[in-house]
């Protein structure tokens, strides 16, 4: 009980600093949050569902590829990310990081060695090597002119690029070796363009990624259930054997009567062969991380039993009040 009292007030006082903090100069640019969750069930979709409508300056057809590959993006009214996040566990440590301008592609988050070599995408299956997945950003301020011939006022946004990346585990090619310059983008795996997002976040809002399994509506999930009405203690009469037809209780019913023929049940042909295998989405093998048996840290034989946990992203833009070239 303590624990979650203590949990609660630091989530609390980490983003009540959100809405209070004003963005100095050197402050200004992408801010980037990274909370570990535990996600056994449907916590983050129950969580994060009321705000999966809100506009996150990213186009449908966009948003539709990236949930078909596991990734959703919510935009979350940065007043509110405390609501948001309320549900949620969070398991280790938040990390925070001032970001600022980022003019050339920088890795902002790595996901774990992936489990296996094959991923499900929205096109089919695809075999990867060895490696990792990790999201790309870039990210400056733009000028808003929505609102600028009736307020005579430009105001200022952050543009964000964002694009998985498949990081090869120890990756040299032969011209590498003869002409040792440093890699590029693409020599470090494969870039998934067709998930490549570009966004202005909208003003108070700031956006939210999670995993999501594609098959999983976040609209059809319930809230689970508490016992309200507990089963009563047996008493004496609970138990010992069932009363014979001979006592007082009510004779059972007969559930088939005679005049009536007898439903047999079609028996049900199982497809031949085994079944196929399923694989995780792109979304899943970068931000979750599945239940299982590891080895302890320190230790020789000891292992440690891990819940299925999954990391939420958080991106917040900082921008001054209106959009000059120079400050």
């Amino acid at each position: 009980m303590h624990i979650r009292v203590l949990i609660t007030i630091a989530l609390l006082a980490f983003f009540t600093a959100v809405s209070t903090a004003q963005p100095a100069d050197n402050q200004l640019g992408l801010e980037l949050r990274v909370v570990p969750v535990s996600s056994t069930g449907s916590t983050i979709g129950i969580a994060l569902r009321s705000y999966q409508n809100l506009p996150t300056g990213i186009d449908e057809q966009t948003l539709t590829r990236l949930t078909e590959n596991g990734l959703r993006i919510v935009a979350v009214p940065i007043a509110s990310l405390q609501d948001a996040m309320r549900s949620l566990t969070p398991i280790g440590t938040i990390q925070t990081e001032t970001l600022g301008m980022l003019y050339r592609w920088q890795p902002i988050f790595t996901g774990p060695d992936l489990e296996a070599n094959y991923t499900r995408l929205d096109t089919g299956t695809l075999q990867l090597p060895d490696g990792k997945f990790r999201l790309l950003a870039r990210s400056w301020i733009v000028p808003d002119l929505t609102n600028a011939s009736d307020t005579g006022t430009v105001k200022a946004r952050l543009r964000v690029e964002l694009i998985p990346q498949h990081e090869q585990s120890r990756r040299t090619s032969y011209d590498q070796l003869l002409n040792p310059t440093p890699p590029s983008l693409e020599d470090r795996g494969l870039l998934f363009r067709r998930l490549h997002i570009t966004t202005d976040i909208p003003d108070g809002y700031a956006l939210i990624i999670v995993p999501a399994s594609p098959t999983i509506q976040w609209d059809s999930l319930k809230q689970p259930e508490t016992d309200t009405n507990p089963t009563p203690p047996k008493t004496s009469k609970d138990f010992g054997p069932a009363p014979s037809p001979e006592s007082d209780s009510e004779p059972p019913t007969n559930p088939r009567p005679e005049n009536k023929p007898s439903i047999t049940a079609t028996p049900h042909r199982a497809q031949p062969g085994p079944a196929a295998p399923s694989f995780r989405t792109l979304g899943e093998q970068l931000l979750r991380k599945s239940a299982g048996v590891e080895k302890t840290p320190g230790s020789k034989d000891a292992q440690t039993i891990h819940r299925e946990r999954s990391v939420v992203i958080i991106l917040i833009p900082h921008v001054p009040t209106r959009y000059a070239l120079i400050p």
